[in-house]
């Protein structure tokens, strides 16, 4: 082969660094650069200081850790995308992965939000879940600060959105878990809220703290 048409080797750095289970690094507004241009520049010969891939690489390996641990508690539904799930932990005030709560309540908070977007009954919901969240239309809809029942179900403008990050009135009324897309780091994710502290009950480990059945008089 002449050897102005051989491949130059791709950096050892570039190849090792871990991506999280079923998913790849994309890029969103204010993200970081993706493993693909990571892969160009190094074939360029463009590279940062060492300091910064020692850090990079670091925060990457820790990221993807994160990702992979709770990517394995989450399901897609044929053609629906599925994402990693966090919880609004009001403890800690943060984003919590939602393995770190009881196996029982996880799956419960799982199986609610499956049944309402990606495995819905109806079949115009899962269709718009499935749209929304493609790669070429996720990005408008990250951190917007809207709940997924209002943008698949509802569609009304004057709909109550999540506040103080609890749920709204909408999904606590309609026994769904209330749920919106986030951003953690440079991933979506699905971040799930708990019941306003009024209508909540027990604990954070406890279904009933995220979950309340549909009143009868709900229509939506």
């Amino acid at each position: 082969m002449p050897s102005s048409l051989a491949l130059r080797p791709v950096s050892p750095l570039a190849s090792k660094i871990p991506l999280p289970v079923g998913s790849s690094l994309r890029q969103f507004p204010g993200g970081e650069v993706t493993q693909s241009e990571s892969l160009t520049r190094s074939r360029r010969g463009i590279q940062p200081p060492s300091s910064q891939l020692t850090s990079s690489l670091a925060d990457t390996q820790a990221f993807s850790t994160r990702h992979e641990q709770n990517m394995a508690h989450q399901e897609a539904s044929e053609d629906a995308p599925g994402f990693p799930f966090y919880t609004w932990r009001p403890s800690t005030q943060g984003w919590e992965p939602i393995n770190t709560l009881p196996t029982k309540t996880r799956d419960a908070i799982i199986a609610n939000f499956h049944s309402v977007y990606t495995k819905a009954t109806v079949k115009v919901r899962k269709e718009r879940y499935i749209r929304m969240t493609s790669d070429d239309k996720i990005a408008k809809y990250l951190d917007d600060g809207k709940c997924l029942g209002h943008k698949v179900i509802t569609l009304k403008k004057d709909d109550p959105t999540p506040a103080n990050h609890t749920a709204c009135s909408k999904c606590g009324e309609n026994g769904r878990v209330c749920a919106q897309l986030i951003k953690i780091e440079i991933q979506p994710a699905v971040g799930l809220l708990p019941l306003p502290e009024v209508i909540a009950e027990g604990e954070e480990s406890d279904f009933s703290f995220w979950h309340r059945p549909k009143s009868s008089r709900s229509k939506q």
